[in-house]
């Protein structure tokens, strides 16, 4: 079964200093940062990696780095949605042997998932993911 784990932590705020009215405007961010695992004990196809609330997120960046036996494969994925469609960008690939996994990405519901399959069954995938809030579309 896989064991996914996982660590939250929050934005800091921006504080911009105006000079001219001498005062300082504090802002959030609106991001936030997550980790986690996944251990693969079968290499079927499309196995949830990540998910989260598409009404929370609307682009996120995922810095992902797969192991299996001696192999290492790394990505950065820039992944977001439009409320009904996701849309991915993976780049930044760097190999130390054969390819490790393939991915995608769908709407579930207000779940937004990067979806992994693993080429091994026994392979460690790690994610960094950061956020950026979702805002709403302008009407055209």
């Amino acid at each position: 079964y896989p064991l996914v784990t996982g660590v939250q932590t929050c934005a800091l705020p921006i504080f911009t200093p105006d000079a001219v009215n001498k005062s300082i405007t504090i802002s959030s961010t609106g991001t936030g940062e997550y980790s986690g695992t996944l251990l693969t004990s079968t290499d079927s196809a499309n196995q949830v990696l990540d998910t989260y609330s598409k009404s929370t997120y609307r682009t996120v960046k995922y810095i992902i780095q797969a192991i299996s036996g001696s192999n290492i494969h790394s990505s950065e994925v820039v992944l977001t949605h439009n409320d009904s469609d996701t849309f991915a960008s993976q780049y930044a690939v760097v190999k130390s042997g054969p390819v490790l996994y393939t991915l995608g990405s769908t709407i579930v519901g207000d779940s937004v998932q990067l979806l992994v399959t693993p080429i091994n069954s026994v392979t460690r995938i790690d994610f960094l993911r950061n956020s950026l809030v979702a805002r709403t579309l302008p009407i055209a």
